[in-house]
């Protein structure tokens, strides 16, 4: 949602300038662990054979 017209409200503080310290932890997730290699296989698939042609008379 965006206002079209918003309303600013400006006051000075009171006492001066206040500084906000915020204490943020970033943690990063792992990855789970890569499982070992298995066989490889490798299949060819070729199409069928057509038929033969018929003989040359």
């Amino acid at each position: 949602f965006k206002d079209p017209n918003p309303q600013i409200i400006r006051r000075a503080a009171v006492g001066g300038v206040q500084t906000y310290t915020q204490n943020i932890k970033v943690r990063f997730l792992q990855p789970p662990p890569i499982p070992p290699p298995g066989p490889l296989i490798i299949k060819e698939v070729r199409p069928p054979q057509p038929p033969p042609p018929p003989p040359l008379r």
